[in-house]
């Protein structure tokens, strides 16, 4: 949830689509969404696609498009991403307050595989 809410606050996307969308080399349509293959080419030369490509030297103003991309995700989605993890917390605290995370640990044992999963 916290990396979820990292990405999409970054990034504009959702974790699974930040690490999967634009690996084939087809551009995706959006254009204030970066994906983790856009930031790879830009890094590494593998190529840009995308939106991102049509603005590879940079905005109007001189900034480069992906800082000018993520801040503009951080004003709108900065917010809920915040709110997600304050809310993430809490229920955390609460389910080991609760001792949830305790009886789970227990059946978790009981099927026997305690050595290998345990929550916290």
């Amino acid at each position: 949830m916290t990396a979820n809410a990292t990405t999409q606050s970054l990034f504009g996307l959702g974790l699974m689509p930040f690490l999967t969308e634009g690996w084939d080399g087809k551009a995706e349509g959006h254009s204030w969404e970066l994906t983790a293959a856009e930031l790879l080419g830009r890094v590494s030369n593998l190529g840009v696609y995308g939106p991102s490509a049509k603005k590879a030297t940079g905005s109007s103003d001189g900034r480069g498009y992906v800082p000018v991309a993520i801040n503009k995700n951080l004003r709108e989605d900065g917010p809920m991403a915040v709110g997600g993890l304050v809310t993430a917390m809490l229920v955390n605290g609460g389910l080991k307050k609760f001792g949830v995370y305790r009886r789970m640990n227990r059946m978790i044992r009981q099927v026997g595989l305690g050595k290998v999963v345990k929550f916290s």
